[in-house]
């Protein structure tokens, strides 16, 4: 933190067997387990060489004429010294292949033996196995030294911060109902953090009103931009960035019975979106309404009533239908994705799974939870759901079977509205109960969150929150604290965009 020394005094160490999930427990090094120092840590980046070409001017002599950049050699690492006072083995020496991920609270914590409680931040080093193990020095007697291990550590998915998320409020004159951020990304001759700064929300109409996009291409002041075309009838189910394009989905875009959404181009300089809009209904069947939509990859995914799922790498052109939906079929309430694994869960229960971009969907066993509103995906195997009882469900097994999650701040009447996953460590709830939202955050996938200090900061009361977003593009450090949840402020007339972001990011 700027202006603020740190040394090996303000650190506690916590390390989790098995990796980041809601079973595994976080372990206190020096107390639940072996007494460890964490040295030697180095970050992977990439190499950087010249690409030499002739100079036909000097004879002989070869110029550098752009600089190639390669892919790392190697993983995160560092190394754990680890030594065991009570005369008992080292739990290294016998806990070989075994998957963990460690936690390095930094700054000048108030209990050190709380896995939540940090200053500055947390470093995680995430999904890590050790590859080499030292055994050190066998000593004569038992007081010339404990038996001490040197592991060389990898941290197969890197070592990233974690740091307090401070809000600001922006209030707009209607219900905030959509939020994405943009694909814009930073150059050394753009502007910085613009993969942070371009946001768009989608406002809900208001009386008369009709619906509007509502958008800040420098994370703090804000324009409205008109809609071509759309009508005061038209809920807005989704905002979408794909490539250059801006999409707002709605339920009547075509008509009472016929859904579409709108397309525009956003202006890669300026993050700026177009006044030009086109509508699409090409392909979306009628008399079954979308529900969600969702972009992954190089396409936009949509969902609708009674099971269709479509999808699109051109949404001028409409929709294709993935899947076919049928009069006795249960509607599908959202779906997301996540390193090219899509789930969408439906309003009975079930899980549909596609790892081939869509062209199949597989179905898990059915959740034992009533009216699921939002889904979270980590892999092929790992996803939440979450249910307008507060419920929060998970698996790890692709859907065989479910187990319930218990977070923070989980009480009767709550309402699970959204998740968002950026790691499998961190990932944000978007909850409300009697009519308040409020968010919850975990960096230990949810085997501790917290929806209040130090993680989540100056969150603002407000008349119930809907939706979150993380940035599409940046560091993996990026896009773990920065957050923009949006619904309604208190006193339900106005709209509420909240924008958490970390010091440390």
């Amino acid at each position: 933190m700027p202006g603020q020394d740190l040394t090996s005094k303000d650190i506690s160490i916590f390390t989790q067997p098995g990796g980041a999930a809601p079973g595994n427990a976080l372990k206190l090094a020096g107390m639940d387990g072996q007494h460890i120092a964490i040295g030697g840590v180095t970050r992977a980046i990439a190499d950087i060489k010249p690409d030499f070409g002739y100079d036909p001017l000097r004879p002989g002599q070869y110029e550098a004429r752009a600089a190639i950049t390669s892919a790392p050699s190697d993983y995160d690492g560092f190394e754990i010294s680890a030594g065991e006072l009570s005369g008992k083995v080292p739990a290294a020496l016998i806990r070989d292949n075994v998957p963990f991920n460690v936690y390095m609270n930094a700054g000048t914590c108030v209990d050190p033996t709380n896995p939540l409680a940090f200053t500055a931040y947390v470093e995680i080093a995430a999904n890590c196995l050790i590859s080499g193990n030292d055994g050190g020095d066998r000593k004569m007697r038992a007081d010339d030294g404990v038996l001490i291990d040197k592991l060389t550590v990898k941290a197969l998915d890197g070592l990233y911060p974690v740091g307090p998320l401070v809000f600001g409020e922006q209030q707009p004159s209607a219900v905030a109902s959509q939020v994405t951020f943009g694909n814009r990304v930073s150059n050394l001759c753009g502007v910085a953090g613009v993969e942070t700064k371009d946001l768009y929300v989608g406002i809900a109409a208001a009386g008369a009103t009709v619906p509007k996009l509502r958008y800040s291409v420098d994370g703090g002041s804000w324009a409205d931009l008109a809609i071509t075309g759309i009508t005061n009838t038209e809920a807005i189910l989704a905002v979408c960035a794909l490539g250059q394009q801006l999409i707002v989905v709605t339920d009547k875009a075509g008509s009472a019975t016929q859904s579409g959404y709108y397309v525009t181009d956003i202006d890669q300089d300026t993050g700026i979106p177009s006044a030009s809009w086109t509508k699409v209904t090409a392909g979306i069947a009628a008399t079954d309404l979308l529900t969600d939509a969702w972009v992954e990859g190089n396409a936009l995914y949509l969902v609708a009533q009674k099971g269709w799922i479509y999808k699109t790498q051109t949404p001028l052109t409409g929709v294709t239908t993935m899947r076919t939906g049928s009069a006795g079929s249960s509607n599908i309430t959202r779906i997301r994705g996540r390193n090219g694994v899509l789930g969408a869960v439906m309003a009975d229960g079930t899980l549909l799974i596609s790892l081939d971009d869509g062209a199949t969907w597989g179905a898990g066993a059915t959740i034992s939870v009533a009216s699921p509103l939002a889904i979270g995906v980590v892999d092929a195997r790992r996803f939440y759901v979450g249910a307008a009882s507060g419920v929060l469900k998970y698996t790890d097994n692709g859907g065989k079977t479910w187990s319930t999650v218990a977070y923070l701040g989980t009480a009767s009447g709550d309402a699970v509205n959204d998740i968002a996953v950026v790691t499998p460590e961190v990932i944000h709830l978007v909850v409300t109960a009697s009519s308040v939202g409020r968010v919850v955050s975990t960096w230990h996938g949810f085997a501790k969150s917290t929806n209040t200090t130090n993680r989540v900061n100056n969150f603002v009361t407000n008349g119930g929150m809907t939706r979150a977003a993380v940035p599409r593009n940046g560091s993996r450090g990026v896009r773990a604290n920065t957050l923009a949840i949006v619904g309604t402020a208190a006193g339900g007339t106005l709209g509420s965009v909240q924008l958490g972001r970390a010091p440390v990011a």
